[in-house]
């Protein structure tokens, strides 16, 4: 049987004893189904020291209340997965993340957390997001993660240059 993504080889990664304002993605125990309460921006500072605007996510799950730091990415595929690109419609809706361990910053592959899903889609989506300055489409296939817990039309599948 294979280790968790979010586990070295000899146990837990250093990350969880230094909890934070936001969720980090090596601390995902397998995937979550979070609530989306509301998605706003804000100027966080980077290691640069400078301030910069980002996505913050406001969730609830069974654990409670908390924050995610929503790359452009994560927006692009909750995006397809509600079938909107309007932030307003997606408080109430729900979303299933993980740690992919290729998540890159930069240059580096460092891991972090990514849409894989919904209780929402009744059918698997495959999404093709064409990022600036790299010549490789990114594919991301998102599945239905569980029982439809809350009504909504189902997202179709779209590609994010659509």
């Amino acid at each position: 049987m294979s280790e968790p993504q979010n586990q070295t080889a000899s146990g837990t990664h250093f990350d969880e004893l230094y909890p934070g304002r936001f969720l980090k993605g090596v601390t995902l125990k397998g995937q979550k189904t979070i609530r989306i309460l509301s998605v706003g921006g804000e100027k966080l500072e980077g290691d640069d020291g400078k301030k910069e605007p980002k996505a913050i996510l406001r969730y609830k799950d069974k654990d409670g209340e908390g924050e995610i730091v929503w790359c452009k990415t994560n927006a692009q595929l909750a995006a397809k997965v509600f079938g909107t690109p309007v932030i307003e419609q997606w408080a109430g809706r729900l979303i299933t993340i993980a740690f992919d361990p290729d998540v890159r910053f930069g240059a580096e592959k460092k891991g972090g957390i990514r849409v894989v899903g919904s209780p929402e889609m009744t059918e698997p989506m495959t999404v093709e997001i064409k990022r600036p300055r790299r010549k490789k489409l990114e594919v991301h296939h998102l599945q239905p993660t569980g029982p439809r817990r809350q009504s909504a039309a189902p997202a179709q599948p779209l590609s994010a240059h659509d």
